[in-house]
């Protein structure tokens, strides 16, 4: 599927497609900026930075393993190695 030049790809293992992909787009967005509104913000930033903070967030986050906690050393896919930061 290609939204306003967005391809789309949908695995759907064990289960049904979802082929309401514009409703996921959507739940993705409502639930990542309610993430990003309950994370803390600094005291006295400027709203300017404010969008940076935010992709800040979204790059640490994305960068962890879910299940171990682990971060990637490198976010390159070549390099493989994660280990736990502290």
């Amino acid at each position: 599927m290609k939204i306003s030049g967005i391809e789309i790809i949908e695995l759907s293992i064990s289960s049904l497609p979802n082929f309401n992909v514009l409703r996921l787009i959507e739940l993705n967005n409502q639930l990542v900026q309610a993430w990003l509104n309950s994370s803390k913000k600094p005291k006295g930033l400027p709203i300017t930075l404010l969008r940076e903070y935010y992709i800040s967030l979204l790059l640490i986050k994305d960068d962890q393993n879910p299940y171990l906690g682990t971060f990637d050393v490198s976010p390159s896919p070549i390099y493989l190695y994660s280990w736990i930061r502290d």
